[in-house]
């Protein structure tokens, strides 16, 4: 999985206490490959304070992170303060998603489920739609949720390979054993090499 850090300016925000959901999104209206950035300027014309999703799916499959993924988002009205919100670009009442983006999709629910203990389940992950009125993530993206869920269990349920002799509960320990023997966090199971805190995500090649 390719994660990108575009360069957002972010106002002050909120930080969230609790995450327990994952809100799965489109973009809706036009099967356009919309990055971060163009996302972030539509929200801040829109009147927000800066783009309301963590995570930004692109066609090709590349993950550009969004709003913090420490803040409170804005992507499911009511529902912003105990949830993350991940993008998948495109119009899915039209079009379909890409395998690409299947995948990665995924992997990122895999790995945030991990992170925050979050059950890889129907309960909490979840389309826009079921939490209010609104055809998103679109009939052919919210069909493919029970897929999307089904591979995030196998990923998730994959056993950790030790690291000097000790078992790994989770991503964020992975990356302290790693950094207490001075190297950088490289942490794999099918995400490629990545540098991990909670307000930071970083894509280590």
């Amino acid at each position: 999985m390719n994660i990108r850090h575009p360069q957002i300016d972010f106002p002050p925000l909120t930080e969230r206490t609790a995450t327990d959901m994952i809100v799965i999104h489109h973009t809706g209206g036009s099967d356009v490959d919309a990055s971060a950035i163009q996302i972030n300027q539509w929200h801040i014309n829109q009147k927000y304070s800066c783009i309301g999703y963590h995570f930004v799916i692109r066609k090709d499959g590349t993950v550009e992170v969004g709003r913090p993924e420490w803040a409170v988002g804005a992507h499911a009205y009511g529902e912003n303060y105990h949830t993350l919100g991940i993008h998948l670009s495109g119009d899915f009442e039209q079009a379909a998603p890409t395998q690409a983006q299947i995948q990665a999709c995924s992997e990122l629910v895999a790995d945030l489920c991990r992170d925050y203990q979050i059950p890889v389940d129907r309960e909490h992950i979840v389309g826009h739609c079921d939490l209010m009125a609104t055809a998103c993530p679109g009939k052919n993206l919210y069909s493919l949720l029970p897929e999307i869920i089904s591979r995030a269990n196998k990923i998730h349920h994959v056993t950790p390979v030790p690291v000097n002799g000790k078992p790994v509960e989770n991503i964020f320990d992975l990356a302290r054993r790693y950094e207490s023997n001075g190297d950088p966090a490289a942490i794999g199971h099918g995400y490629g090499l990545y540098q991990f805190t909670k307000k930071n995500r970083a894509h280590v090649r």
